[in-house]
This record gives structure tokens, sequence and C-alpha cells, in this order.
């Protein structure tokens, strides 16, 4: 230890005479050592660690698939997860679940969370305790009994600042009560950190009927019994299928032909297959940077050491054995390496941080990347082994060298020997090598980028704003209410203007139609598409497109799915204006400000007077408009407007 301490000093000192070398190879190695660091942080939570929950390995996820119908990837639906529950025995648990948007809070002030909807038998699937009130019961998940939630940790802090009373008060969800029933741990997080709360769900009989065979709505998570391998699920599962294509022969041809079947792989394995290629690749080309980081320190240690040769064969001279300088010049080599790899592992620190920006927490265990005592390891290990490597080449060629003749070549040329400069040589190459397979692969990356970015989606996104309307399920229970929601808005008294760049189309154009003008972009394409999909318009586009454009332009436009552009939608009446590409929107805006200068009580009545004439004959629509008329005559505003008039100035109408 007393000869380690010595050497330490001595490589100290002698580093810090040569502060250029040393400050330029530590922040070679801190900047490579830095990025492997981060990557294998990645690697390392996503990737190598087991996910955050006992047994982990137990856990396995299941989908049906019909490659020869183009569904590599699908989900599962309620009549598996019930005829699995009964003729399966290899599971200790099985669940379902889907995240899904809700409403939370009163009508004052709503807002949208993610929920977890899940079967009552999912928490206890993962083995997860609350830490206040409990989890979910079977009752939870029979009909009418599901009006129960369970917070996350920071819905709790959030919504009840973490008290203990929280246990038993309702939230509003969709405009109903919930009581809460626990709070769960505030390390616990479930695939997507968004979610706030917990919803037990129940099935009807329709949804578990056969009637409803695959249709494959939900994911399909459950837990192996201790000894059973995903193999023998696979096996249970697949013979389960067979049985049911016998059983329902009505659909065996169409299934065999599309190929179903159903996938059983492990969950962990299922989370990371959209990343774990590219993980891979990202940590492939950090490895590489640490390799061209590595061969050019290593290549400085050698220059370094050829020009120390004087020193070195004069301390040989004096009685210092081979080894004696061997250790030395590792202990030099390693005050380096691990100075290099305490300085990386604050980058790497940064560099996690810095890439927690770009949507890190979205991946499988995302929310739990860190420099721990793993990635801290991993930094040690790599210091150590760049320190032997950076070290090893300058240790061989002294081996194979005489100090005495090369402190007399020395002498008389001031240039390294000859094996000297072929090792140099040989490092340069590498390097060079290194980096042109690096900047190779940089490149193609990049290509493969630009093509990536070059294709058209068939829309522009740029602009765009997409935004859920969702009528509380609580007052909205029934269609007919649903659609009464929606005349309403059509039927609001302020007029309303459609600013459409893009596509409108489906949705996109039902909502257009329930505006009373439209203001398109040249660039702008409308089409009810929903025939393609094997469904119809169901927002009212085949009611409202008949009564603008007419009964046999409608039926072309719903019966064909095809789509309009603004040019052939002015002709038929279904815009008001078309405007340049970059003069819509203010186009838009100039007509709602000329409206909004007419008087207010005016404009109402005019537009309650023309959305009547849809709905009524043209005798009880003249009827209506001469009410109308009347009570417009009984405004202060229509004083204003002639006294305006006569004065020749301009009216300031005040909604009276």
């Amino acid at each position: 230890m007393e000869r380690l301490v010595q050497d330490a000093r001595f490589a100290a000192r002698v580093l810090w005479k040569d502060r250029g070398f040393a400050t330029t190879a530590v922040l070679t190695l801190a900047l490579c050592v830095g990025a492997n660091a981060a990557i294998f942080a990645i690697v390392n939570s996503v990737l190598l660690q087991p996910l955050p929950v006992p047994h982990a390995e137990q856990l396995v996820y299941m989908y049906n698939a019909y490659p020869g119908a183009g569904v590599v990837f699908g989900s599962s639906g309620v009549t598996d997860y019930y005829d699995r529950l009964k003729q399966t025995d290899v599971f200790q648990e099985q669940a379902l679940y889907n995240t899904r948007g809700v409403t939370l809070g009163g009508e004052a002030e709503p807002q949208r969370i993610t929920a977890m909807i899940a079967t009552p038998s999912l928490l206890r699937l993962l083995q997860v305790l609350p830490i206040r009130g409990r989890i979910f019961s079977e009752e939870d998940g029979e009909l009418g009994k599901t009006h129960k939630a369970i917070l996350t940790y920071a819905a709790w802090q959030a919504w009840f600042g973490g008290k203990d009373s929280a246990i038993g008060r309702d939230i509003r969800i969709g405009g109903e009560p919930y009581p809460v029933v626990g709070v769960l741990p505030q390390d616990f997080s479930f695939l997507d950190p968004d979610v706030k709360v917990w919803l037990p769900v129940a099935f009807t009989a329709q949804e578990r009927s056969d009637d409803n065979r695959h249709s494959n709505n939900w994911s399909y998570v459950a837990r192996l019994k201790p000894g059973r391998t995903v193999e023998q699920a696979r096996q249970q599962i697949d013979a389960l299928n067979t049985r049911n294509l016998d059983i329902f022969p009505a659909l065996k041809q169409i299934l065999i032909n599309a190929g179903f079947h159903t996938v059983v792989q492990p969950f962990q394995e299922y989370l990371v297959r959209d990343v774990k290629s590219t993980l891979y690749l990202l940590w492939g080309g950090v490895v590489f940077v640490l390799l061209v980081g590595a061969v050019n320190v290593t290549n400085l240690m050698l220059v370094r050491s050829s020009a120390r040769m004087k020193e070195l064969a004069t301390r040989h001279a004096l009685g210092a054995g081979l080894r004696r300088i061997a250790r030395q010049l590792l202990t030099e080599a390693a005050l380096l390496a691990l100075a290099g790899g305490a300085i990386g592992l604050g980058l790497g620190y940064a560099g996690v941080r810095a890439l927690s920006s770009f949507g890190v927490e979205a991946t499988p265990q995302g929310t739990h990347v860190a420099i721990d005592a793993t990635v801290v390891a991993f930094t040690f290990a790599l210091a150590v082994v760049l320190a032997i490597l950076i070290g090893l080449v300058p240790i061989v060629g002294l081996r194979h060298m005489n100090l005495s003749q090369a402190f007399r070549e020395e002498g008389r040329s001031g240039t390294a020997g000859r094996g000297a400069r072929v090792v140099r040589r040989a490092l340069v190459a590498a390097q060079v090598a290194f980096a042109f397979m690096l900047l190779i692969g940089a490149g193609l990356l990049l290509a493969s980028f630009q093509r990536v970015l070059a294709v058209r989606p068939g829309f522009d996104a740029s602009h765009v704003v997409t935004g859920i309307v969702s009528p509380p399920a609580a007052r909205y229970k029934e269609d007919s209410q649903l659609i009464a929601f929606w005349n309403r808005l059509a039927a609001c008294r302020t007029p309303m203007i459609a600013a459409v760049s893009g596509f409108a189309l489906g949705g996109g154009c039902e909502l257009a139609l329930m505006c009373d003008m439209i203001v398109a972009s040249e660039t702008a394409e409308f089409g009810q598409p929903e025939i393609t999909l094997g469904i119809i318009p169901g927002g009212g586009g085949t009611q409202r497109l008949a009564r603008v454009i007419g009964k046999q332009r409608t039926m072309e436009l719903v019966l064909t799915g095809r789509r309009i552009d603004a040019k052939e939608a002015l002709r038929f009446g279904f815009v008001n204006k078309v405007s340049p590409k970059r003069e819509w929107l203010e186009d838009a805006k100039e007509l709602a400000r000329v409206i909004a200068r007419r008087p207010p009580l005016a404009v109402k009545l005019a537009k309650q007077a023309v959305l009547a004439a849809e709905e009524t004959s043209l005798t009880a629509g003249l009827a209506n408009e001469r009410r109308l008329f009347e009570l417009a005559m009984a405004t202060e505003d229509r004083v204003e407007g002639m006294r305006a008039f006569l004065d020749k100035r301009r009216p300031s109408f005040q909604g009276r």
C-alpha cells in the first residue's frame, strides 16, 4: 500500500508538470465516459433492470394477432379474459386494462385527466399494497358497483394535500361521485406516469357474449404460477384457441385465413419491443466514441512515453527495473482514467437530465432512469478498463525495448525508436477506422432521418390544434341526450365561423358544418370518408351536409368517401370564402370583426330566423321571422342605428 501511495504521489507530480497533456487526456476520457454513463443509465433502467414489481419475471403479456389481415400487433377481448379464467391453470392472476381520458370535477372547473381502467385483479397481480385505504375487491368489478377510485400518490397530494381524510371522500368523474378507497405508493408507476386515478371496470352480458368475440379493445397481462413457464402458457392458449375455432365454425375459415393466433411473451419484453433496438444502437454509437477517445489518449500516452525515453532510461540505469517503470506508467494511466471517470460521472448525470427533456420518461420505466449504484459501478469499471488499455501499450513497448539502446537513440536523433513509431501508426489507423465507422453510421442515421421527415403523411400538421369535447356521462347517458347536446352546440345564438386549413374529414367536417360560416384556405380539403371504414357519419354529417349542398352531392360524397378541395367546396356552396394559404385565418377574423360591429341582439335574432328555415315550412318561417322582426324593432340598438344613419356617424350598439 505504501508503494502504491508513493507511486500515486509521484504520478500526480509528473502529470501536474505536464498539465496540458493531462487536461487533454482527462477531458477526452470524461466526455467519452459521460456519454456512456448517460446511455447506460437508460439501458440499465429500461432493458436490464426488472420491472419494479415483485417477481416481475412471472408477468406475461398476451395479444391476438391476425398477420394475414395485416394486424401483427393487436390486443385482447373480454371473451378471451373469461375463457382463460375458466380454461387455463398456469396463471395466478389475469387482468385487463386500458388508459382513458376522463373528466374530473363538476361544471365549474372540469379538467381532463388520465385514468387507468382495469379489472380489480390488476393491482393484486402487480402485488401493490396501498399506503392508505385498500385496493379494489372483486365486488368492485360488478355492474353497478364500479364507482370507486384509487388515487396515485401525486393526485392524493395535489387534490387532498396528502391528508388521511381523503379516504371515503368523493371525487366527481364524468359528473358522477366516486368515493376514494385507497392511495398508491409514491414510487409506484404502471406504464403511464400521467395516470392520476385508477377505476375498476365491469363488463355487461353483451360484452361477455360470444357475439363479442374478437372485439379486441383491451390490454391483457397475467402472472404465471411459480414453476410455470411462458411456453406452457403459450401451449394452453393455443389449445384453447383451437377448441374455440371448432366451437364457432362460422368464424373458423376467416380466422385461419387471417392467421389468427395469440402471442404470449414476457411482459418486459413486450414493453421494450419498440425501443430495444434504438437503445442498443445508441449504446453502440457511444461505445465507438469511447474507442476513438481511448485510442486517442493511448496514442498521446505512447508519444509522451517516447518523449520520456531519456528519463526512463536514466531511471533504468540507476537500478529501476522494468516492472517498477511499468507500474509507474500504469499508475499515471490510472490517475488519468479515474479523474476522467469521476468527471464523466458528473457529465453522465447532466446527460440523463438533458435526455429527460426528450421524452425518456415516456419509455417503459423511463421515470426510474437515474445515476444509481449500478451506473456508478459501471463507470468505475469502465475507468479501470481504460486505465489498463491506455497504460498497456507503452508498457508492452518497454518490454520489447532495451532502454539503454533507446537512451542512445534518443540522444542521437531525438526521435522514438522504430517499434514505437509502428505502434503509433497502428493506433492512428485504428482511430481513423473507428472514427470512419462512426461517421458512416451517423451519416446513415441522418439519411434515414431525412427520409422519414420527407415522407408526406397526407396532411399539413402545422398550426393544427386538436381538442376533445366530452359531455359528462352522468347527464348524457342516452344517444338522444348526446344528439340534443350537439344540436344545442349547433344552435348557439352567437354566430360561429370555422377557419379551415388542411384536412377537415369525418368529425372535422361535421364540426365545420355546425358553424354558420366557413372560411377555407386554398389547401383545405373536406369529406366524409367513414364509408371506407365500414361505418357512416355519426355527428350530423348526412343531415347537415345534405341541407348545405343538396341530396345528390351529399350522396356522392358520403357513399364514395371522396374528398373535395376548397375550390370545389366553394362551388358547392359548402364554404363562404377561399383564401390564400397565408391569409385564411386573418380573413376569418376579419369576417368575425365585421359581424362583431353589428348590433348583438339583431345578430342573434337574425341567426335564429335563418336556422329556423331549415326546420319549418315557408309559412311558419315567415311568421317566425315577423315575430323576431318585431322584437328587433323594440330594442335600443334599433333606435341607435336609426339615429346614427341620420347623423351620418358610426353607431354605438350596446346590445339592448
